[in-house]
């Protein structure tokens, strides 16, 4: 919702982090928009983040149930820095590992190859 935070920044209103989207100081927020059209553009907007987190709540959950449906996820997970939504997208964007020709153009497309770089 950076939407959100660039509407107070036009203002001059500093906010730092994620302290502008918690709910108990929603008020105080608002209170400090001084134009009427910009605090009505800010509730509206505070409410599509109160509805799009429930949403993603959900499309969370949604993905981990589905990931739980294939073996290689533990065999995914057990990878150090592959937690459950990588390996969930691992498994979306492959599909299958057998229409690479080798295991380094697997795992190059997966972003597990070592990168060599030189200038």
């Amino acid at each position: 919702m950076s939407r959100l935070k660039a509407l107070y920044r036009s203002q001059a209103i500093a906010t730092e982090g994620k302290k502008l989207y918690t709910k108990r100081r929603r008020q105080q927020w608002l209170n400090e928009l001084t134009q009427a059209g910009r605090r009505y553009r800010a509730e509206r907007m505070f409410q599509q983040l109160d509805a799009l987190q429930g949403f993603r709540r959900q499309a969370r959950h949604d993905l981990f149930v589905e990931c739980r449906k294939h073996a290689a996820t533990a065999i995914l997970t057990s990878i150090p820095f592959l937690g459950p939504i990588r390996a969930a997208l691992l498994i979306a964007r492959v599909q299958t590992p057998f229409r690479f020709r080798g295991k380094r153009q697997f795992w190059a497309y997966c972003g597990l190859a070592l990168e060599t770089r030189s200038s």
